[in-house]
């Protein structure tokens, strides 16, 4: 059969080949041809044409004007010519090519090639595995399903790759690449680029330009190359090269391996144990927590072991090494260096000190010259100066081979003008929520002209009423252009939009949830024309499925980036929150004992199984288990009603903040922590109605350099503790720098139980440097075994100085007493009581305490 070779006429609008290989060149005007089947060559013409590639392998050509071009089955070649063109590939091996305008080209389910060439294009590769090209232009490009190849071009793009393990290039521009899901290879080229390696075990590398490079989830390998980059591991464990310029890097939560190559660099390790190089240039490095092998190497260099026991190499410069906590090695290297001992826990073995050389000790935080011993060590030591503080048997250092005659106290008075300002360091560059007092969010950032969901990228809603706010710039009012189901119905009148951007769901929209659709897409339109989608969800568990949830890309105003914001009703599905995200129920921001508005209540167990969670603003009657929590969890502003929180992983978490929230009619714990670090747990009310032993307020076990401050705890006569601390029996890895201040505990009269429940509690192990301030306790007066504070059996306070009690108000009401040790003499020899008060502005005196042996209470 001979297919046709034919042009049409300006009135042949609409035009179809037949079976077989045709050629049709459309005429001036708008005009609709279908090639059919075969190999067509479909060319539109002048106008705005829609072209029909249908079956075989077909070539369609746009022309002028704005076209859509439909390639169907085969292997097609589509072009779009001049103007504004869409094309869509379908099935098949595609080429398609928007030449020139602003185009928008989709694959289809095979292996395309798409080509934006000049404008700004959309380019979205679907299924198979694509090369995807931007040209010139500010381009949007997202990969597909497959393991894409995508480059970005001449100016500042938008990339993403989707699935797969693809292979971005930013090329020039200031580009934006994320590879999303999938093993990825992101290349910034030129530029000022931002890249995020999404989830997988990635390769990102920046180019010359000053990048933000974030490595987000899995095992990722970093190239910061040249420029002042920013480079950030996130979780993982990573292997970080910072390149030429002055780098701020922060490795992920596994083990790191971070090189800072040339430049003056701020290198921080996180969490575990971490492997850093500064390289050449003055740098700073940080260890963080974990067991670390810090090396300065060229360069005047500025070390901090942080928690774990750290070693610390200066290499060549003159160096600052400061081991801070843990039991630290420290090696300075050529140069004269400053070795800085701190009031912390743990022992720094200074390797090679040469005052000869001018290396000096330092003296941190509150020890001063006047705190510390120097003597000439015993044993194996006694070659070795050792390092005590005053009248205690506490080492603080040990420096090998040093004779005490060379520790004058000159070598402990530099000139402190060439100190680094520590003040000025922060104590995690990498993130964390470690103040009281958390950063307010601008509330505008990322406000453009588009329609975007102030605060959030998704609402959930199941009930009638005000479910959130939309923003634009420069947008005086908002109109409902359509609102359409997950599965294609358009519905009417089931959102209303107010002029300020206020969204309600009416009981059309509760309908048409009630009719099992999943999610509402909501087109909204402003005053001046631009139009952007909002998704309404009637259920959290199906929001939490959303792609916009851990994509890394923000389409919020207000940094609502994975945030999700929950409107009042009952929502009764379990929750298991297993990526990074924060759901913001009615009452966020407004905390749980202030006047709040009708709730958002889950009535099934919500459980957190990873890292970065927040749950803010919620009430909940079926309990919070966060016992696999990852790091950087936070619980605030919430209700419990008659069910506590549970936060007691396995393996050590950090950055976890439980604030203002309150816990009503708790029969057992009301908060249960356990093996955390830089917890913070403030300005919690729980009434604690329990009459179990058990039924504490909070339980706090394991825990390092923590804060449980402000917070109002209620306990029942007869019931647990109002704090209960707990250590660990292993001297060597005590519960240490935890503050507990500011807590108002409030018994009822006859509380606590004797020997094992107090106001605040001690229990089990060891602590180093538990300080113990400004709380008010009253009515534990059980027996005459317990009081407000109670230091119960097997607790091991061997040195008065680890537990320091300062102006706490401590009632002694009878038959109990303000402090009761029911520990043995051994484990609790001496205990330093002075400058409390058994009631306000009464000071605390011997017949306020006891002890079951004979332990000495200090009173000066």
């Amino acid at each position: 059969m001979v297919g046709l070779n034919v042009a049409l006429e300006q009135e042949d609008s609409l035009f179809s080949g037949t079976e077989a290989d045709d050629t049709i060149v459309g005429s001036a005007g708008n005009g609709t041809i279908f090639g059919l089947a075969g190999n067509d060559i479909l060319a539109g013409g002048p106008g705005e044409d829609v072209l029909f590639g249908n079956e075989g392998n077909d070539s369609l050509f746009g022309g002028k004007d704005n076209d859509t071009l439909f390639g169907g089955a085969g292997n097609d070649y589509l072009s779009g010519d001049d103007g504004d063109d869409v094309i869509f590939g379908e099935s098949g091996q595609n080429t398609l090519v928007g030449a020139q305008g602003n185009d928008s080209l989709v694959g289809g389910t095979g292996d395309d090639i798409i080509r934006g060439i000049e404008g700004n294009d959309t380019i979205v590769g679907t299924g198979g595995n694509n090369v995807l090209a931007g040209g010139p232009g500010e381009d949007i490009i997202v990969g597909g399903l497959g393991n894409d190849t995508i480059l970005g071009g001449l100016e500042n793009d938008l990339i993403r790759g989707a699935d797969g393990n693809d292979l971005i290039y930013g090329q020039q521009g200031d580009n934006i690449l994320a590879g999303n899901r999938g093993d990825d290879t992101l290349i910034g080229d030129d530029g000022n680029d931002t890249m995020f390696g999404g989830r997988g075990s990635d390769v990102i590398v920046g180019g010359p330009g000053n990048d933000y490079l974030s490595g987000d989830d899995g095992n990722d390998t970093i190239f910061g190359n040249a420029g002042d980059d920013t480079i950030a591991g996130v979780s993982g464990a990573n292997v970080i090269y910072a390149g030429r310029g002055n780098d701020l890097v922060t490795g992920g939560e596994g083990r790191n391996t971070i090189f800072g190559d040339d430049g003056d660099d701020t290198l921080f390790g996180n969490s575990d144990d971490d492997t850093i190089a500064g390289g050449d240039g003055s740098d700073i490095v940080r260890g963080g927590q974990g067991d670390d092998f810090l090396f300065g190497n060229q360069g005047d260099d500025t070390l901090f072991g942080d928690r774990g026991n750290d070693f610390l190499a200066g290499g060549q410069g003159n160096d600052y090494l400061v081991g801070s906590q843990g039991n630290n090695t420290l090696h300075g290297g050529r140069g004269a260096d400053n070795f800085v001992l701190i009031d912390k826990p743990g022992l720094d073995i200074i390797l090679d000190f040469n005052s000869a050389e001018e290396d000096r000790l330092l003296l941190g935080g509150l020890l001063t010259f006047e705190d510390i011993d120097i003597n000439q060590g015993t044993g194996l030591n006694v070659n070795d100066a050792v390092i005590t503080r005053r009248d205690s048997d506490s080492v603080i250092a040990i420096l090998p081979g040093v004779p005490v005659a060379n520790l004058t106290e000159g070598v402990f008075a530099p000139d402190f003008a060439d100190l680094p300002n520590f003040d000025d360091i922060e104590d995690d560059p990498g993130g964390g929520d470690d103040d009281d007092e958390e950063e307010e969010a601008d509330p505008d950032a990322n406000l453009t002209t588009t329609p975007q969901l102030r605060g959030a990228e998704l609402l959930v809603a199941n009930s009638a009423g005000v479910i959130g706010q939309v923003a634009a710039e420069e947008a005086e009012g908002f109109s409902i252009v359509g609102v359409e189901t997950d599965e294609g119905e358009t519905l009417e009148d089931a959102i209303t939009i107010e002029s300020d951007g206020t969204i309600t769901l009416t009981s059309g929209g509760v309908s048409a949830f009630d009719d099992n659709s999943t999610y509402l897409d909501i087109s909204i339109e402003t005053d001046g024309g631009n139009s952007g989608t909002v998704r309404v969800y009637g259920r959290i568990v199906d929001a939490l499925d959303d792609e916009e949830i851990g994509n890394n890309d923000d389409v919020s105003v207000g940094n609502g980036q994975d945030t999700i914001r929950i409107a009042p009703g009952t929502y009764s599905e379990a929750l298991n929150l297993s990526e990074s995200v924060t759901l913001l129920g009615a009452n966020a921001g407004t905390a749980g004992e202030e006047s709040r508005s009708d709730e958002s209540e889950i009535t099934a167990t919500v459980e957190v199984n990873a890292n970065g969670v927040t749950l803010d603003g919620f009430s909940f009657s079926e309990g919070v288990d966060a016992d696999n929590t990852g790091n950087n969890l936070r619980i605030v502003n919430n209700v419990f009603e008659e069910v506590g929180l549970s936060v007691r992983p396995d393996e050590r978490r950090t950055g976890v903040r439980i604030a203002d929230n309150q816990f009503n009619n708790i029969e057992g714990v009301g908060i249960s922590l356990s093996t955390l670090s830089d917890a913070t747990v403030t300005g919690n009310v729980v009434d604690a109605v329990g009459t179990e032993a058990e039924s504490d307020a909070i339980v706090a076990d394991l825990l390092i350099g923590s804060t449980l401050s402000d917070n109002t705890l209620n306990v029942a006569a007869e019931g647990g503790s109002g704090i209960q601390l707990s250590g660990t029996e292993d001297e060597g890895n005590p519960l240490e720098d935890i503050t507990v201040s500011g807590n108002t505990i409030n018994g009822e009269s006859g509380a606590g139980r004797g020997r094992t429940d107090g106001g605040i509690t001690l229990r089990t192990g060891n602590f180093q440097n538990l300080l113990i301030q400004e709380n008010t306790v009253s009515g534990f007066s059980a027996d005459n075994m317990t009081g407000s504070l109670l230091i119960s059996a097997g607790t091991q306070i061997p040195d008065p100085d680890q537990v320091r009690l300062l102006d706490n108000v401590l009632a002694a009401e009878s038959p109990g007493f303000s402090v009761y040790v029911a520990a043995t003499t051994a484990d609790v020899p001496s205990l330093q009581v002075g400058d409390n008060f058994s009631e306000a502005e009464t000071d605390l005196v011997a017949a306020n305490v006891a002890a079951v042996e004979n332990t000495e209470f200090l009173f000066s």
